[in-house]
């Protein structure tokens, strides 16, 4: 973008979609960890998201905020200079004033609703701020002292500031009233029905994709 002189009107946002692998073990800040992809942990949803656009990202910059996908929507908007339908159900908030340094999102926790078309993780919905979570199944953690999820807390047990926080994330799961629409029924692959037509599309796509660029580069001498 700088060769082609339209860096000053450019913002580049990279972004991670789930954890790695659980086959890939890492070092983060003296502690190993391991790869958490599809599953519900920091390790799957925690991902790294930079942002770069000379006179519109500060530099060097590094933010707390609480991000969600939900995000990009109202930020690609409001750097397009695109107005959303007030009308609009929109739950994301833009990045714009973030990525300036200006202020950082008023948000103090995030809710997900997650549903895998495979058999295995089960369902879960769950919200977090940046140290407790708590899922709908009543199951509450201290993410500082245990991130890997491996014992909830006894709810009659919580000092003052957890169970503060127990009540104002139990709060926010009451308001995010929701179902399950999966049945949990597999078929013979141990996939949910209808997910191998969707794979098998997306693959059908790739191949042809493929088969399109090799002719093209055929034609053109490449």
């Amino acid at each position: 973008v700088e060769e082609a002189g339209i860096a000053e009107r450019t913002v580049i946002l990279f972004v991670g979609d789930n954890g790695t692998s659980q086959d890939i073990v890492s070092q983060f800040r003296g502690r190993t960890v391991r790869g958490g992809k599809r599953l519900t942990t920091s390790a799957a949803t925690h991902v790294p998201l930079l942002a770069w656009g000379p006179g519109r990202v500060r530099a060097g910059a590094v933010s707390d905020s609480l991000v969600n996908l939900n995000d990009f929507l109202p930020t690609l908007a409001q750097l397009a200079g695109v107005e959303l339908d007030p009308a609009s159900e929109i739950d994301g908030e833009s990045l714009v004033p973030v990525m300036r340094g200006e202020s950082e999102l008023g948000r103090d926790s995030l809710f997900i609703h997650y549903e895998s078309f495979r058999s295995w993780p089960e369902p879960a919905r769950y919200v977090f701020d940046r140290r407790w979570k708590l899922y709908d199944d009543g199951r509450f953690f201290d993410l500082e002292n245990d991130p890997d999820e491996k014992s909830p807390l006894e709810i009659t047990d919580l000092d003052e500031e957890a169970s503060a926080r127990y009540h104002a994330l139990a709060g926010r799961l009451a308001r995010m009233p929701g179902e399950f629409h999966s049945t949990h029924q597999l078929d013979e692959t141990g996939m949910r029905p209808g997910s191998m037509a969707v794979t098998l599309l997306a693959l059908g796509c790739g191949l042809l994709l493929g088969w399109r660029l090799r002719a093209a580069r055929r034609k053109s001498g490449v």
